[in-house]
């Protein structure tokens, strides 16, 4: 995609005020009677795009994905101060140029990346796709509460960058994250008082089946309150290890079979692509990809329960 086309897209897309005005005549290299004038001036004068020294904007040059970025991220006036945490998204976290790194983690914060088909692999300096383009575009969009976010269950949800229930921005370890998202307060409880919080706060990787509040509300009060005695503390921590797989794995890195999990036996995962559907053992994931630090979270609306529990430990 040429820095032309871009622009247009630009124009189509957005109804922002001008910020600052080109100079009479325009830029050197976009004669008057080109198909994209209008739509270059107006990229520049709402602050989306910029052009080079020597008044000079390069229309048919090919726009690198990172160039584009930053030019949703000016346009729409979002600012991030902290960049130590890109590292934590993009395993090429060093191919992204000094000058983008603010704006690159300011799309992230607000979910604007969408990297296809490896999420944490962003190719900064690549030229842009069309189909990227439509993708960053869309998410701005969403951003501005112009267009509804992408439901759970559509397949593109696995490459938005960071993306998280209810937009909450992840940044944090997978046990951080389960703390600070409201659909997690029973599982977080049950992570303190087994003492599994801690393992999953540090460096590795994992992914967490989690289920939410309402599938714990499933159980009984008084379940709930017998896994939580101090002499259930080691039923408590079988049945939450066998919710942790000690790997990382996205939504879409997930497939047919069984998984080993920190309690050794292992959950069986069916992929119904068809559907767009994922369950794991009896559960269904309801929110995918929920990012953080070292791994990803998968909400899934049913409790597992490890085959190996007495029938006076099962819950």
């Amino acid at each position: 995609m040429s820095r032309a086309e871009f622009a247009a897209m630009i124009q189509k897309a957005f109804n922002q005020n001008p910020v600052r005005q080109l100079n009479t005549g325009g830029f050197r290299d976009v004669p008057a009677d080109y198909w994209a004038i209008s739509a270059i001036q107006e990229a520049y004068e709402t602050g989306f795009m910029s052009g080079y020294p020597g008044n000079f904007f390069f229309p048919n040059q090919q726009i690198p994905k990172v160039q584009a970025i930053v030019a949703l991220t000016n346009g729409l006036g979002l600012t991030a101060n902290d960049t130590a945490s890109l590292a934590s998204y993009y395993t090429d976290v060093n191919a992204i140029p000094k000058y983008a790194a603010s704006e690159v983690a300011a799309a992230t914060r607000e979910n604007l990346i969408v990297n296809y088909p490896e999420v944490r692999q962003l190719n900064p300096l690549q030229p842009l796709t069309r189909a990227e383009a439509a993708a960053h575009l869309y998410q701005a969009l969403v951003r501005q509460g112009q267009l509804q976010p992408l439901a759970s269950n559509v397949p593109a949800t696995n490459y938005i960058v960071g993306r998280a229930i209810g937009g909450t921005q992840v940044t944090d370890d997978v046990f951080s994250v389960t703390a600070s998202n409201s659909s997690f307060t029973t599982f977080t409880s049950l992570l303190k008082t087994s003492g599994l919080a801690g393992i999953l706060q540090t460096p590795g990787s994992f992914t967490i089946f989690a289920p939410t509040d309402q599938a714990f509300a499933a159980l009984s009060p008084e379940t709930l309150r017998q896994l939580q005695l101090p002499e259930n503390r080691e039923t408590l921590i079988r049945i939450l290890r066998y919710h942790v797989v000690p790997r990382q794995l996205t939504a879409n890195e997930l497939s047919s079979g069984e998984f080993k999990t920190l309690g050794n036996n292992p959950v069986n995962v069916q992929v119904n692509t068809g559907a767009n559907q994922i369950s794991v053992n009896n559960a269904q994931v309801i929110q995918p990809n929920i990012q953080a630090s070292n791994g990803f979270i998968h909400a899934i609306n049913t409790v597992l329960v490890p085959p190996n529990l007495t029938q006076s430990q099962q819950p």
